[in-house]
């Protein structure tokens, strides 16, 4: 009995560090693949402000303790701020080498099995958790346009003509096409199901779900933040409400690109913004490229050391 237990222990020791090490090539992979990047990331470095700089990493590293403070606000069992804490680091290095968030959806969902979730409850907290972050932002963006309903004349918008009708058509298409398929419309109205039963269970507890949209809120601010400093570091000069403009048309590039942690969508969605509040392209690429340096590249070396830590804690 003990035999067969010790070859269990090492068994599951040996699987970690495989899942551990698929990681790493996984890294190593992803980083080759986008090496030129990488370099060009590390020039536009070399220009910024030391002092900017820190801050800008500071405040990147605020927004994983804030987004770990909102999980545990919203989780239905106990959670402890530092191990969650962990684990949202792991999750961010995970979630950037895995396409459309899966990564993150994973590690998240087995930390909240770890501890005593439901898969259907872990199912849920973490939809949550992604719908509350998503409706916040959306709904700040929205107060942004009714306080300040000048704040796009900042912009240099193009002229949406027939091709963005055309995007606009295709989105409602898909949209009715998820509504026609069973197999699709099961799945959906499941996880709306889940979401449903998570928001019913908050009806005991308010106050958590109402911290936890402050700090959605915070995670927003810290992000556009960091965007704000980095873009003065390099001696350039933006307000802090077109930063969230610019920030939030990257993030929506980001979403709709299948990629790990919507790469080159993301990128792509940040120099348009730039670009369109009159920065040169070449100072559009240079805060585009140290924004992502410092928000996508720079998390993911600890967090996958914190993959390893959070499993031989028995978190993941």
């Amino acid at each position: 009995m003990a035999l067969q237990k010790q070859k269990h222990s090492m068994r599951a020791m040996w699987v970690r560090w495989a899942v551990t090490l698929g990681f790493v090539v996984l890294a190593v992979f992803v980083l080759s693949r986008n090496a030129d990047v990488f370099a060009k990331s590390f020039l536009a470095l070399g220009s910024a402000s030391p002092t900017l700089l820190l801050v800008a990493v500071c405040l990147t590293f605020s927004m994983f303790v804030a987004a770990a403070g909102m999980f545990q606000l919203l989780a239905l069992k106990p959670l402890r701020l530092r191990q969650t804490t962990l684990v949202e680091f792991a999750a961010a290095g995970v979630n950037r080498l895995l396409p459309g968030g899966v990564g993150g959806l994973g590690v998240h969902g087995l930390y909240l099995y770890r501890k005593k979730h439901t898969p259907a409850q872990a199912t849920a907290v973490v939809g949550t958790n992604n719908l509350l972050g998503i409706g916040m932002h959306v709904l700040l963006l929205s107060l942004l346009f009714v306080a300040h309903p000048d704040i796009l004349s900042e912009f240099k918008l193009p002229h949406l003509g027939l091709k963005h009708l055309g995007i606009a058509c295709f989105v409602l298409a898909a949209l009715l096409l998820v509504s026609m398929i069973p197999k699709w419309r099961v799945a959906v109205s499941g996880f709306a199901q889940n979401i449903l039963k998570s928001l019913q269970a908050y009806r005991a507890h308010p106050g958590k779900l109402g911290w936890a949209a402050v700090l959605a809120v915070t995670v927003s601010a810290l992000y556009t933040s960091t965007l704000f400093v980095i873009v003065h570091s390099l001696g350039l000069s933006v307000g802090f409400l077109p930063a969230f403009i610019i920030f939030s048309l990257g993030v929506l590039t980001a979403t709709a690109t299948p990629t790990p942690g919507g790469l080159v969508g993301a990128e792509a969605g940040l120099f348009l913004g730039f670009t369109a509040y009159g920065f040169t392209p070449e100072q559009a690429l240079s805060a585009t490229l140290l924004f992502r340096f410092i928000t996508y590249w720079l998390p993911i070396v600890p967090g996958l050391l914190l993959v390893a830590v959070a499993r031989r804690r028995h978190l993941l």
